[in-house]
């Protein structure tokens, strides 16, 4: 079950425009800018970027239950971040030549809000 944010693709559920935090304790929404890390080669670079939409998302896994002694499912929600990249701290295109591609955050405690001020 995913919850979009936003209509990320047509006929998507629309639901209420929520929130994010950084690690700084900033927030953010869809149409923030952010800062990410992301790996180059053996380096890392900055990317600065637009958020199009924070998907929540119901996850499935198997976790061990001490009292009955065995594995059951259980749920989590876990939440992305779909941004599009505006430029980077190491290149101005991707390898291919062509402007940055939309790509998703699972790693959202390394985003960076930015902030006037």
């Amino acid at each position: 079950m995913v919850a979009p944010h936003r209509a990320a693709e047509e006929g998507d559920p629309v639901t209420d425009n929520p929130t994010a935090t950084d690690w700084r304790g900033n927030t953010y929404t869809v149409g923030s800018k952010v800062l990410y890390p992301r790996a180059s080669g053996r380096s890392v670079e900055m990317r600065e970027a637009t958020v199009l939409a924070i998907v929540d998302k119901e996850q499935e896994y198997y976790r061990y239950d001490r009292d009955a002694g065995h594995r059951v499912k259980a749920t989590q929600t876990v939440r992305s971040v779909r941004v599009q990249p505006l430029r980077s701290s190491r290149f101005d295109r991707s390898w291919s030549g062509s402007e940055h591609k939309a790509t998703t955050i699972h790693n959202i405690e390394n985003i960076t809000a930015v902030t006037d001020g």
